[in-house]
């Protein structure tokens, strides 16, 4: 057999060995970030369905009906606790330990991470009704 030839066939082989056997690549951080990213955004509710959620809740129904024509701002404490305050100065304070709090706490959070709701007035807070 020719040398040339019979060289060229090894190469060959050892490339396609190489190409079989080679590991494949692995997805970069930032492919999986981007991943874990949107499986979060598609996993969670909407700010709207959240908004609903904590608008039918019984105390904060009866709240914002002694408030009705002003606007409602949420902000986190730093006990964990929830502060919702009326613009005619009236609070409420939703505790920690409550189970509507969680609800509150994750549109505030949403809401900062998304850059929606936000207060011009009342820098670190929510408007949760205007």
């Amino acid at each position: 057999m020719n040398s040339i030839l019979a060289t060229g066939l090894l190469d060959l082989g050892k490339n396609m060995i190489d190409r079989i056997s080679a590991p494949k690549s692995l997805p970069t951080d930032k492919q999986v970030d981007s991943f874990n990213s949107e499986l979060q955004k598609v996993s969670q509710p909407t700010l709207s369905s959240l908004r609903q959620d904590l608008l039918a809740d019984p105390a904060i129904k009866n709240f914002l009906q002694g408030n009705k024509d002003n606007e409602i701002f949420l902000e986190k404490r730093a006990d964990g606790s929830t502060k919702l305050l009326s613009s005619s100065g009236e609070t409420m304070i939703i505790e920690s330990s409550s189970p509507v709090n969680d609800k509150f706490q994750n549109f505030f959070d949403r809401c900062i991470q998304e850059q929606l709701c936000l207060s011009p007035h009342r820098p670190n807070s929510v408007l949760l009704k205007s």
